[in-house]
């Protein structure tokens, strides 16, 4: 069985070569249900917001935004990364 953060990698990678709403949804999703963490999205999310390409960190910060911005306010405090 995959672990939460494989998952949210998986989640990652697939939006970031496909850009599709159904990512982020799911991401949220997640999150939301607790099988995977804020903290685990930005892990996952690492090499993009570190890269040198502009576009790939662009598109980093566009997921991260976007997973941001539709996350219950309870998952986004202090907690949220444990």
């Amino acid at each position: 069985m995959a672990s939460a953060s494989d998952s949210t990698e998986r989640l990652v990678r697939t939006w970031m070569a496909s850009e599709r709403e159904e990512e982020i949804v799911k991401a949220v999703s997640e999150i939301s249900n607790g099988s995977t963490s804020l903290l685990n999205v930005v892990k996952a999310l690492g090499e993009y917001l570190t890269s040198e390409e502009d576009a790939l960190r662009t598109k980093g910060v566009e997921f991260l935004s976007a997973v941001l911005g539709r996350c219950p306010p309870e998952k986004l405090n202090r907690q949220a990364g444990s």
